[in-house]
């Protein structure tokens, strides 16, 4: 397998993405030509001021969707409340300039953006309790659906039987975690994503397919590509990154040390046995038909973007349609 080596990998974040308002002369804001083509794009290098400006705007929103939640939470009447409970969780994080990123999550598999928040407030007290005590135990997105079907089944995992079971079974019983600070959670997570980037603007010819394994110790990351027309990882191109999370540089993820002997282990654990049982484990025949159409729709558009060619998807092109960003060009 190929392997990373020392500081964490750049960011799958083409400079066709990136621009600098007001330009080289902006006070502070410089462009350097792009790899991909330096005489059309530039790279944005941007001062400090402004990477604060966006933090403060972007924790600013925060604080508005945090007062329009109140608003929801304190609009319930009081005779419903012993029948509520509150949820609240998210689909993904957001670097806001962690890792010398950009907004967003693509490409990579930091922290920032896999660790998202999930709040359960409970007014009748039915289903929590210690709810001073934080649960730091590891969960996963996967665990929410059955929770909240659990929840409103009384606390109850009765509905959990047949297809349900096939499908559910594995997932963590969050339910018993809110009642129960210290009760057990998963030994690890799994993450995956699998970016649609067009050949023509991958210059780096980066591996966008991203598999990662957090444990309470490590983490490791995976990059690759796949075989043309399918969603096997061609082994060759695996490039990796390893966390280790007894050490500060670890937990912050600023150091990768691939060549680590417990990277291959739990890559082979990623690969061997989490993938095959968990993530593709067989569904429902019930299921099945609508699997093989998905992954073939996202294999069929996949190698739709990488038919483009630059001048096809160019800043003055409409690139964000074709990858579903936008309605018009960039």
């Amino acid at each position: 397998m190929g392997r990373r080596v020392g500081q964490s990998r750049p960011a799958v974040n083409p400079p066709a993405f990136t621009g600098a308002a007001g330009g080289a002369n902006a006070g502070g804001f410089s462009v350097l030509p792009s790899p991909l083509h330096p005489d059309q794009l530039g790279v944005a290098i941007a001062p400090y001021r402004y990477w604060k400006r966006g933090s403060d705007m972007y924790t600013l929103v925060q604080q508005m969707v945090d007062e329009q939640i109140g608003k929801v939470v304190a609009a319930v009447p009081k005779d419903q409340l012993a029948n509520t409970v509150f949820v609240f969780a998210s689909d993904h994080g957001e670097y806001a300039g962690a890792h010398g990123l950009l907004s967003g999550k693509l490409g990579t598999a930091y922290e920032e953006a896999i660790h998202i928040p999930l709040i359960v407030v409970d007014p009748s007290g039915r289903f929590t309790r210690q709810v001073s005590t934080p649960r730091r135990q590891l969960a996963s997105s996967v665990d929410l659906a059955p929770m909240l079907v659990t929840l409103g089944n009384h606390g109850s995992t009765s509905w959990m039987t047949g297809d349900y079971r096939r499908i559910y079974g594995e997932r963590l019983n969050l339910v018993t975690l809110l009642g129960n600070p210290r009760a057990a959670g998963r030994e690890h997570v799994v993450f995956a994503t699998d970016e649609i980037l067009p050949a023509a603007m991958n210059y780096a010819h980066a591996p966008t397919h991203v598999l990662a394994v957090r444990t309470h110790e490590a983490k490791l990351v995976t990059y690759s590509h796949w075989a043309p027309g399918t969603t096997r990882v061609i082994p060759r191109s695996v490039q990796l990154e390893f966390y280790d999370y007894a050490t500060a540089a670890g937990r912050a993820e600023t150091r990768s040390h691939p060549h680590d002997p417990r990277a291959k282990t739990l890559a082979n654990k990623l690969f061997r046995q989490y993938v095959p049982q968990q993530m593709e484990a067989p569904l429902p025949s019930s299921l099945r038909s609508t699997v093989a159409k998905a992954r073939a729709s996202y294999i069929a558009f996949n190698a739709l973007t990488d038919a483009y060619s630059y001048k096809e998807l160019g800043p003055q092109q409409k690139l964000g349609t074709v990858l579903g960003y936008g309605r018009g060009p960039f």
